[in-house]
């Protein structure tokens, strides 16, 4: 393989690791995803054995917008980017 193309193809794959739409990883609770992620499993409340859901990039900053919400821990979030910043997903109940 010449120089150029391995450059060409591990470039591509530094792109692929790096994009936006790569795939995310599959879980089951928090500890299965990389630092500053969780497990969001959606609309549905983890039990950290059966509920599937994709790690999650925990937001950074969020607005200030009030709308509460209640988390699957059973604390109260002012909305649902807080919630998730906390790596908490919101109780559909």
């Amino acid at each position: 393989m010449s120089m150029l193309n391995t450059l060409l193809t591990r470039s591509a794959l530094l792109l692929a690791l790096a994009s936006p739409f790569a795939q995310a990883a599959t879980c089951t609770s928090d500890s299965q995803c990389p630092k500053n992620q969780f497990c969001d499993t959606g609309h549905r409340c983890p039990d950290g054995k059966t509920i599937p859901g994709q790690c999650a990039p925990k937001p950074e900053m969020c607005t200030q917008d009030f709308a509460p919400v209640k988390a699957c821990n059973g604390k109260t979030y002012s909305n649902r980017c807080a919630a998730a910043a906390a790596g908490q997903v919101v109780d559909p109940k």
